[in-house]
């Protein structure tokens, strides 16, 4: 703790100045500032009007541009000090933060009042039966908290899962030609399967990781084959985080152009061939009599391959494709397949 009894406190030197002469530290000179109230800042205004006094004595006449060049004050210390120099006001003291906002209430409030004056009368009229209606709600409403407060505490209840909602085909369009889609649709890569796709002795949460594993082996990296099927194995992440890594992943394949174009379609339709033969839902939206004759198209407005990099609501706008609609030409053939037509272009 700082050795007050040793401090001898100036006013008129600085905090520095202070310690120096009483051989403490500053901390000691602040902390005996603090505990006395000592108003330091109220210290150094007494000192710049001291000194600007000083100079009227000698200067009576001098003018707030001389009292600036000789006492090397800005023009707006002068001018804030210039009525107190004269003495037609007090040199007011610093206020506490209380006091301050208590101030800006009063300021707050006559703007408030001034803005309402200006107002036309049958506007005020409304406004103050508004303000004196809610008044009286609050009263009245007041005898039922302190009511609701002295009732006993209820009993914590374990927390329940809420249900989830069923998935819809929310974002599924259609046209005379055309059935648009993208996410949260079984015909989405990433509609995650339920029961999940089996292949080669694994199973697949969707055909979005079936195709990557798919991809991975028809490549020759084993390697990010099996870090896709360990995908399965980590509690921690949800569905649709499993797909975005395992889409990663497929990405990081050893590349080679040649043999991914010539068979990326045939992985995918084996992908989506053994979604069919498990997924009951993904087969009752696909065999939609609504969507008989129609061509699916995946409105995924970042995929020009797969998709035809439009949104569904530019889609079904009548905008221009900007993509192959690979995945939808494949949905197409695998639906006119089991029915034994062709309407795939």
């Amino acid at each position: 703790m700082p050795r007050e009894t040793k401090i001898k406190y100036d006013p008129s030197l600085s905090v520095a100045e202070n310690a120096k002469k009483c051989g403490v530290s500053v901390a000691a000179i602040r902390y005996y500032i603090k505990t006395r109230g000592i108003d330091r800042r109220y210290e150094g205004k007494v000192k710049v009007v001291e000194g600007m006094k000083a100079y009227l004595a000698e200067h009576p006449n001098a003018t707030r541009a001389e009292l600036q060049r000789a006492t090397g004050h800005g023009i707006n210390t002068i001018r804030r000090y210039w009525e107190v120099l004269h003495g037609t006001e007090e040199l007011p003291t610093n206020q506490n933060k209380s006091t301050i906002r208590e101030r800006e209430k009063v300021v707050s409030h006559k703007r408030h009042i001034t803005y309402l004056n200006k107002l036309p009368i049958e506007f005020l009229r409304e406004y103050m039966q508004a303000r004196e209606a809610a008044a009286n709600a609050e009263i009245e409403a007041t005898p039922e908290v302190v009511e609701v407060a002295e009732q006993p505490p209820k009993k914590a209840r374990a927390k329940t899962k809420k249900p989830q909602a069923p998935r819809a085909n929310s974002t599924i369009r259609c046209t005379d030609e055309f059935v648009y889609f993208y996410q949260n649709t079984p015909l989405s890569n990433w509609w995650a399967s339920n029961p999940r796709i089996p292949y080669d002795g694994h199973d697949f949460a969707s055909s979005e990781a079936l195709y990557m594993y798919l991809k991975a082996r028809g490549l020759g990296d084993d390697k990010v084959a099996n870090e896709i099927l360990a995908l399965d194995d980590n509690a921690k992440l949800t569905d649709r985080q499993r797909f975005a890594k395992a889409k990663s992943l497929g990405k990081k394949c050893k590349f080679n152009n040649y043999v991914f174009l010539a068979n990326r379609e045939k992985w995918m339709y084996t992908a989506l061939s053994a979604k069919y033969e498990v997924d009951e839902e993904f087969r009752r939206v696909l065999m939609s009599d609504e969507y008989r004759g129609l061509t699916f198209v995946e409105a995924s407005p970042r995929d020009v391959n797969w998709g035809i990099g439009l949104s569904v609501s530019a889609a079904y706008e009548g905008k221009a494709w900007k993509g192959k609609n690979l995945l939808g030409k494949l949905l197409t053939k695998l639906r006119d397949e089991h029915l034994g037509t062709n309407t795939t272009q």
